[in-house]
C-alpha cells in the first residue's frame, strides 16, 4: 500500500501542477461574506428574503451541469476509488447532490457488477435528485435523505460536504450503519487556526460554509480510528477571505486501522 501511495501523490502533483499553470494558484473569494463562530451563528446571519442553506428546491439546479463534468482535483479521487473498488458493493456518496460524481465518474470506473451507488443529501436536493434519475432512466444509483437509512458500505466518498456539514464530522460517521474501510474526502476548506464558518452567496441563498483547522481535523480523523495514507492540496479551489485570510482546499484518502 505504501508504493500505491507514493505512486498516487506522484499523480496527484502532475495534475495540481498542471492546474496551477492553466488557472493560477489562489483564487480570491468575493462571494464569501462573513466571519462566524459555528453553523447555527452563519445561518442566523443570512441576508432577509433569501433562502437560508442548501434544503431548497430552488437551489437544486444550480451549477448542476458544471458539477457532472470531470475536473482536475476529481483524478486523486478516481484514483484511490479504482484501486478499493473491487470487492465492494456499495459506495456511500455523502453529500452527491443529484447524483452528479456518479454522472462524472461512471464511464471511466469499473463498477463491479450491481454496485450500488448510494446517494446522501438533504431531503430537496434528494427529491430532486429521484426525479431527475427517473427521467434520465439512471441505473445503479440511490437516494437517502436521512445518513441513518443508508445502507452498511465499505467506501465513504465526500466531494464537497465537509464545508456544509452542520455537525462534526465523527458524528457523521458514527451515524452510519456500518463505519467504512475507507474514507475518500474531496474539496475540504482548511485553514492553519481555529475553525470559522462563512456564508457562501448563491445570489438566491446564502449558504453556511465551514473552513475547518487543518490540524484539528486531521487530528480528528486519525481519532475516528482511520489512517491517513494520502492527502493532496487543490489549489485552483483554495481561498482568500477578507476576514480570516487564506484558505487551502484538500483531499484526503483514509482507511480503517
Amino acid at each position: 500500500m505504501a508504493d500505491i501511495g507514493a505512486n498516487s501523490r506522484g499523480v496527484i502533483n502532475r495534475v495540481v501542477h498542471a492546474v496551477r499553470r492553466r488557472v493560477g494558484a489562489v483564487q480570491e473569494g468575493p462571494h464569501f461574506r462573513g466571519a462566524f463562530a459555528s453553523y447555527a451563528e452563519a445561518l442566523a446571519a443570512v441576508r432577509p428574503g433569501v433562502l437560508a442553506g442548501y434544503n431548497h428546491a430552488e437551489v437544486a439546479d444550480i451549477s448542476f451541469e458544471k458539477m457532472c463534468q470531470r475536473t482536475p482535483w476529481d483524478y486523486p479521487v478516481l484514483f484511490w476509488l479504482q484501486r478499493v473498488l473491487p470487492n465492494t458493493a456499495r459506495l456511500i456518496d455523502a453529500g452527491g447532490h443529484m447524483g452528479t460524481k456518479f454522472r462524472a465518474f461512471r464511464d471511466v470506473l469499473d463498477l463491479p457488477a450491481g454496485f450500488d451507488w448510494a446517494i446522501y443529501d438533504v431531503p430537496e436536493i434528494v427529491k430532486a435528485g429521484r426525479a431527475r434519475a427517473a427521467k434520465d432512466d439512471l441505473s445503479g444509483i440511490s437516494f437517502y435523505d436521512q445518513i441513518e437509512a443508508t445502507p452498511p458500505a465499505d467506501i465513504l466518498l465526500a466531494s464537497g460536504l465537509l464545508q456544509y456539514l452542520d455537525i462534526p464530522f465523527p458524528d457523521f460517521v458514527a451515524r452510519l450503519p456500518q463505519k467504512p474501510t475507507h474514507l475518500i474526502l474531496n474539496k475540504v476548506a482548511t485553514r492553519a487556526g481555529p475553525t470559522v464558518v462563512t456564508l457562501e452567496d448563491f445570489d438566491t441563498a446564502e449558504i453556511p460554509y465551514q473552513v475547518r483547522d487543518h490540524a484539528a481535523f486531521v487530528a480528528a480523523i486519525t481519532d475516528m480510528g482511520y489512517a491517513i495514507i494520502d492527502s493532496w492540496d487543490i489549489p485552483p479551489l483554495s481561498r482568500t477571505h477578507p476576514t480570516f485570510g487564506r484558505s487551502t482546499s484538500r483531499g484526503f484518502y483514509a482507511r480503517l486501522k
